[in-house]
């Protein structure tokens, strides 16, 4: 760099260095509205999407899915490999969620894990399972059964 004034000139040389902020890896699940709990009939096909997000400054690659479910549930995910997910990114992820037909009526929790080679996180679902309302009307059947039996039993064997 040079600077001159009439007959007065200066020359300084100068040097710069760039230096790069090392990327920030962040992995989370979430779900589209942001819900981490859903219904289930037990013994059918219940969909849920997740999201596998990417909120860092680099790429996280070899994304791998995985799920920690009840004994005797089936789990699908679609994708469960995802090559990258680039920085500021999402990637939708497709859940088929199937209870066995004998899951006792309750809250039930199911963990999905996103491990990728810069990062991981896991995610903890509220599946909610309901019985058919066929076995409340069974139910309610059985009853009306014994109460009409016992009046059977009351009106024969009574004094007359």
């Amino acid at each position: 760099m040079t600077a001159s004034s009439g007959e007065l000139s200066s020359t300084i040389e100068l040097t710069a260095v760039v230096t790069s902020v090392p990327a920030s890896y962040t992995l989370y699940l979430t779900t589209p509205d942001g819900v981490l709990s859903t219904n289930a009939q037990a013994g059918k096909d219940n969909y849920f999407t997740l999201a596998v997000a990417n909120s860092g400054t680099g790429n996280i690659d070899n994304v791998s899915l995985s799920t920690n479910k009840p004994r005797g549930w089936t789990v699908e995910l679609t994708p469960t490999n995802i090559s990258s997910i680039t920085a500021s990114n999402f990637q939708t992820v497709e859940m088929n969620i199937k209870p066995p037909t004998d899951a006792i009526a309750g809250d039930y929790e199911l963990v999905v894990r996103a491990a990728g080679t810069q990062a991981t996180d896991d995610v903890t679902i509220r599946v909610t399972v309901k019985s058919p309302a066929v076995w409340g009307w069974i139910g309610v059947g059985i009853i009306v059964l014994v109460i009409a039996g016992l009046a059977v039993i009351f009106i024969r064997f009574s004094r007359r």
